[in-house]
């Protein structure tokens, strides 16, 4: 019998968020929380590194890291410490679809935050000395990434499974990719990705002054187009394996193509694998590491894009135990596509993800990042009551169709890494 559920936002929580478009084309988010005393301002550029050509390989997150080495205004350890000295943050990342820079602040501070991160994306000065100091920072970013199984092995995935599309490509590009930048180069990638229509600014926090005319003085770009984005066309599946030096486990994914960003499937996509792998009550958590001691590391991942998503299972384990570990994973997911999943266990779902959306929302970094996704992704704010109904209407069947569909064999595939033989 299906459980009654009690609503979780309708008198706990909600985003009063407001938005406007500037005649410029950039749209502001912004939401007033009085009872903090801080401020947390992203900017985010819908541009990333599935963006880029094959000639601009790594341009996206290069470009994020020049906009922190100096502009006309201020030098770098200006940048650097403007925040700093007054306890807050600054940072910025770079993602497959959008690139992103962040800043917490007291919120006496925000218009000259606002103020700074506008200097940032218009006035950067892309120098030629601090193009090549910097490409041997992401060398050794780079070099960094190698020491690191686990995300070598989630690279070598993605490649497997976006042979051909940018998407495929780590966001960091090669050590060629990287010397082959050149000034004019970053700097015509630069004008024709950052633009009005293509930045979004979210404010949330304790605003005691009106941040639209000091966001449209200070965000100026050269044009307002775009290039379209390029959609996948076409997904693998299969088997690759890889050998690494130096590692003393095989790190393994198994997965495929999910839902995208706004389907109707991605809540029961998520639901499925918050059941499989999404915390220590999960049933690989439970099977892997606690009935049976054959691993340390075993998490399900969901990375939904505007077109496309991916999703899947992650973990390491010794050559001895690999096949074991294969055969029980394929097991409980057997079970899972006949039908093996309970009403409670469903229900016990729902509760974490839902639980989760309100503990994340009162950090004020977490709410910016919502508004700002949502207002990209849907083009408006998905509000927490459309969120806690979609949740909660989804039944066993939902779950068992996507279970079925996702881990059906045309559309998985496994890629490996393992340890050289000694």
């Amino acid at each position: 019998m299906p459980v009654k559920r009690k609503p979780y936002f309708r008198q706990r929580e909600s985003i009063k968020c407001q938005k406007t478009v500037l005649d410029s084309g950039i749209t502001v988010c912004w939401e007033h929380l009085s009872h903090i005393k801080s401020c947390t301002v992203a900017a985010v550029i819908n541009t990333g590194g599935r963006d880029e050509t094959k000639e601009s390989w790594g341009y996206s997150h290069f470009i994020e890291h020049m906009l922190f080495k100096g502009t006309s205004k201020r030098g770098a350890f200006e940048i650097a410490s403007a925040l700093e000295k007054k306890g807050g943050y600054l940072n910025a990342m770079t993602g497959n679809e959008n690139t992103w820079i962040e800043a917490r602040c007291l919120d006496y501070q925000l218009p000259e935050v606002i103020e700074l991160v506008g200097d940032m994306l218009s006035n950067s000065k892309f120098t030629k000395n601090s193009i090549e100091n910097e490409k041997e920072v992401v060398r050794q970013e780079i070099k960094n990434s190698f020491d690191s199984p686990e995300e070598v092995v989630f690279d070598r995935f993605f490649k497997d499974v976006f042979a051909g599309h940018q998407l495929g490509k780590t966001i960091l590009g090669d050590y060629k990719s990287v010397k082959n930048i050149t000034r004019k180069k970053l700097l015509d990638h630069f004008l024709r990705h950052y633009t009005y229509q293509n930045t979004y600014i979210g404010v949330v926090g304790n605003i005691y002054v009106d941040i639209l005319p000091i966001i449209q003085d200070n965000f100026i770009f050269q044009i307002n187009y775009s290039p379209l984005r390029r959609h996948v066309t076409s997904a693998y599946s299969g088997e690759s394996f890889y050998v690494k030096k130096g590692i003393e486990q095989i790190h393994f994914v198994l997965g495929g193509i999910a839902p995208n960003v706004v389907s109707d499937d991605r809540y029961s996509f998520q639901i499925l694998m918050n059941l499989l792998g999404g915390g220590l009550s999960s049933r690989l958590f439970q099977l892997l590491r606690e009935k049976n001691p054959l691993v340390y590391n075993v998490y399900t991942f969901y990375y939904p894009y505007f077109d496309i998503g991916v999703g899947g299972i992650y973990f390491s384990v010794t050559q001895d135990n690999i096949q074991r570990v294969e055969k029980l994973i394929q097991s409980e997911l057997k079970k899972i596509c006949d039908g093996g999943i309970t009403e409670q266990e469903l229900e016990f779902s729902k509760d974490q993800i839902l639980g989760n959306i309100i503990l994340g929302l009162e950090s004020s970094r977490a709410r910016v990042s919502k508004i700002l996704n949502d207002h990209i992704y849907r083009k408006k704010l998905l509000s927490l009551d459309k969120i806690e109904k979609a949740v909660s209407s989804v039944k066993l069947d939902d779950i068992n169709k996507v279970a079925c569909d996702f881990f059906s064999g045309d559309n998985i595939m496994k890629t490996y890494l393992t340890p050289k033989a000694r």
